[in-house]
């Protein structure tokens, strides 16, 4: 059974292989010549071998990096809490105990996903250059016990593929052991000519393949790794009828970023791929620049003929005798190429915008290619407008496939592991409701800078009719629209009085006021008192001196 098994396996890898070879040469172009460490899709090379042969300009190199920073830097800032955790019933989030909950299961996330040995931050960048280069990346969630850890999984590794919805559920993981390290992992699980091999040949290696997809058949009411949602199978690839290891999964444990994909196709095309054209003609106009700059600096020489000269030196100071005729005629001449260098730069330089513009480098500078130095508020929050506005695409499919499947398997790992005890969560949670995300990252702001734009705008308009009518000035809720532009600008929430504080607040300045008015009233009250009081004396004393009047 197992062989039947692990042959069908086998059958299905090829066919994933065989369905994606079109990309895998697409990507060896794009590697050799955008990031030459990722070279590998279709042929194999020794560590250390010199990957750069093929680049003359590093336009598309340079750029890259700049993709990724700023990728990770909208998507998943290591500085801030870039998604919150709420109820998918919004009104719950009125009850104390769902709040605090939720608080604190987002705080625990993201201690667990940027502590030192989970390497999120590190293998999520090398996930956005991967997408960048080749419009896919993969990260692989492990349950670490205790923790997690991420793992970048390089794209001529893997092979994946979609249910009927279009979602990534399937992957085909294929990796390297050396033979030494498969017997320490497997042992007697693997192939008898592996294990009498291993002490001949401990470092030859064995490539096994971790096949990941929808268990078919299963018990739900078992809790077994047999029948949970997504089987696990390792398999050697070279033995087509040998299993190493069975496993499941209770989530999907990859969490795959693409690009854009193309009608009728499972991988996406990235920056890379759209610029390729672009890339490979500027390598050769800059290997035809370089090599007219060679043979201006070094051209080649026209004699009459080989005998009638002797070998000459082109040493700084050196005397070469015979090179003169008589009349002081050149008897050897240098060939030097024709042309202008002007329109081949200015070729060059076009190439170079076409590059940084599939890599949206113009477009995460917008902000700094205002020609004014000084903006105000509505022209700063326009630019961050328009910069969502044409990322929002992007960072929607980002937070959707890639963001949401980390988060769901990240869930699934805390509270299975008891990181989270069931005791702990709300009456209100439990049941058929659940949790939602909600993402609050720089870009998620910059795609809400239109409402902030549309606030500045009213504000300055009412300021305008203020000047005919004052009264207008008073439709304006100011609290509301500063904690609406505080919440768009992403400050802390703590900047900002809460409704009870600004309550107690108003409370005390009221407070204050009135006995600022008392004290500055207490002369004039000592004042009246003291002449109301020599009054009456003055009045008693007149009473005593004529008992009889009035």
């Amino acid at each position: 059974m197992n062989e039947e098994r692990a042959a069908a396996l086998n059958d299905r890898l090829k066919r994933l292989q065989a369905a994606r070879v079109n990309f895998d040469t697409t990507w060896e172009k794009i590697a050799r010549v955008v990031l030459p460490t990722s070279s590998g899709f279709t042929a194999t090379y020794a560590p250390g071998s010199n990957l750069n042969r093929d680049i003359y300009d590093s336009t598309a190199q340079l750029a890259l990096p700049r993709f990724a920073a700023a990728i990770d830097t909208l998507i998943t800032p290591q500085t801030s809490r870039w998604h919150m955790l709420t109820p998918k019933d919004r009104s719950l989030n009125q009850v104390p105990a769902v709040r605090t909950f939720l608080s604190k299961l987002n705080e625990l996330l993201f201690a667990v996903r940027y502590a030192p040995r989970a390497n999120f931050a590190s293998r999520a960048y090398e996930s956005y250059m991967s997408l960048g280069a080749f419009g896919n990346g993969v990260l692989y969630i492990h349950d670490a016990r205790p923790g997690m850890r991420y793992v970048s999984v390089h794209l001529s590794e893997i092979w994946f593929d979609e249910d009927h919805n279009g979602v990534v559920d399937t992957a085909f993981w294929v990796h390297e052991y050396t033979q030494r390290q498969a017997v320490q992992k497997w042992g007697d699980l693997l192939p008898k000519h592996i294990r009498d091999d291993v002490a001949a040949n401990p470092m030859k290696k064995v490539k096994f393949c971790k096949a990941v997809f929808p268990r078919a058949e299963r018990d739900p009411r078992q809790r077994d790794i047999k029948n949970m949602p997504f089987a696990s199978v390792v398999f050697c690839v070279a033995d087509q009828s040998t299993i190493v290891e069975e496993s499941g999964y209770r989530t999907f444990p990859f969490a795959v970023a693409r690009y854009v994909t193309a009608p009728r196709e499972v991988y996406a095309r990235g920056p890379a791929q759209d610029a390729l054209s672009d890339i490979l003609t500027l390598q050769e106009m800059v290997k035809t620049s370089l090599r007219y700059g060679q043979l201006v600096t070094d051209p080649p020489w026209m004699a009459v003929d080989e005998t009638s000269l002797d070998p000459f030196a082109v040493r700084p100071g050196a005397i070469n005798y015979g090179y003169l005729s008589p009349d002081g005629q050149d008897r050897i001449k240098p060939l030097r190429p024709q042309g202008e260098t002007g329109f081949t730069l200015e070729l060059l330089d076009q190439r170079r915008q076409a590059i940084n513009g599939a890599f949206l480098i113009n477009l995460f500078q917008v902000l700094a290619q205002n020609n004014s130095d000084r903006k105000t508020a509505t022209e700063v929050m326009q630019l961050v407008q328009e910069k969502g506005a044409l990322l929002g695409p992007i960072g929607g499919r980002l937070r959707t496939e890639f963001l949401g499947s980390i988060i769901e398997r990240e869930l699934d790992i805390l509270f299975h592991a008891g990181a989270i005890s069931l005791d702990e969560v709300p009456d209100e949670l439990r049941g058929d409701a659940g949790i939602d995300i909600e993402y609050d990252s720089p870009l998620t702001r910059a795609m809400k800078a239109e409402e902030g734009v549309g606030i500045l705008r009213t504000i300055e308009f009412a300021g305008q009719l203020a000047q005919f009518d004052p009264e207008v000035l008073k439709k304006i809720n100011r609290d509301r629209a500063l904690e609406r532009m505080a919440d768009i600008n992403g400050a802390p929430p703590d900047v900002l009085f809460d409704a009870a504080e600004m309550q107690q607040k108003r409370a005390d300045e009221n407070a204050g006021a009135l006995a600022q008015q008392a004290v500055e009233a207490a002369p004039g009250i000592a004042s009246a008192a003291k002449d109301f009081a020599q009054a009456e004396m003055l009045t008693a004393k007149a009473q005593s001196l004529n008992p009889g009047a009035p």
